[in-house]
């Protein structure tokens, strides 16, 4: 995962590699030898990522990792959430930078993907929907008051930043 400075628009700078690929060591049923770096999102003040990897996960799926910025800032990550997400997880950060809202299953508890918040820094996840279908790719509103999301259910749906969920006719 790469990233690069933009000045007046157009890209400043070289390309910084914030991880680099990685062998396990061996293969992963399903995931492969090679640890994967996907979905980044930027913290609020642009000099960290969270991201979702498999580095160092035996079982190979994803957990949400805090990553420094900075070329190989991945070798300084520390994990977040450590959770099989199986890679829907889509990690985005509030507008403060304090909390980000994910997908998941919470480890296979729950049959359908839901909305979870916790702290950018780790802690415990708080569970924003209790869907009796999918709910997916969550992102806050410029003005972190809102969370959309995509959801195989019917119609319009979107929940307010306390969770309040608001409906629309098809």
């Amino acid at each position: 995962m790469y990233i690069r400075a933009i000045a007046d628009g157009i890209w400043s700078g070289e390309p910084v590699a914030v991880t680099r690929d990685n062998d396990f060591g061996s293969n992963r049923l399903y995931f492969g030898r090679w640890d994967m770096h996907i979905t980044p999102a930027w913290l609020p003040a642009g000099d960290e990522l969270l991201l979702v990897s498999n580095r160092d996960v035996p079982l190979g799926s994803g957990n949400v990792l805090r990553v420094p910025a900075i070329e190989d800032g991945i070798l300084q990550a520390t994990t977040v959430l450590s959770e099989q997400t199986l890679y829907r997880t889509r990690p985005d950060v509030s507008i403060d930078g304090r909390r980000f809202i994910y997908t998941s299953t919470s480890g296979s508890a729950d049959q359908f993907n839901n909305l979870y918040v916790q702290p950018t820094i780790g802690g415990e996840p708080y569970k924003m929907t209790f869907f009796q279908h999918d709910a997916f790719h969550p992102r806050w509103s410029p003005d972190g008051e809102q969370i959309a999301f995509i959801s195989n259910e019917p119609g319009l749906s979107r929940l307010d930043a306390a969770g309040n969920l608001r409906r629309q006719a098809d």
